[in-house]
């Protein structure tokens, strides 16, 4: 959760929001001149080295190369009160429901 690639410093005045970074988001935010690209989801979700040899590496590669930073927010949206799970909760009329405490 946070900034998955990019500069911390870099002013922004046009954001792209997404579900997913996948490759026709990471060009719309190139192509709508974005400063930044927001997702629920990061842009890997496993381990290892970001290379051309895999898409999320292609996509990272691509955001970096463009000066794109992307941020996501799954856990933030996840745990935020009246977020997803609380929504989830309600649905399944769970009861008595609270924040996990880390």
């Amino acid at each position: 959760v946070g900034l998955n690639c990019g500069h911390m410093d870099r002013p922004v005045t046009k954001i792209l929001v997404a579900l997913d970074p996948f490759t026709h988001v990471c060009h719309e935010a190139k192509e709508m001149g974005a400063d930044l690209l927001v997702t629920h989801h990061a842009l890997l979700w496993n381990p290892g080295f970001i290379t051309d040899q895999t898409q999320q590496g292609k996509n990272t590669l691509f955001l970096i190369e463009h000066g794109i930073p992307c941020i996501n927010a799954h856990t933030n949206l996840d745990c935020a009160p009246g977020g997803v799970n609380d929504i989830l909760a309600g649905k399944l009329q769970c009861t008595g429901t609270c924040p996990v405490q880390l």
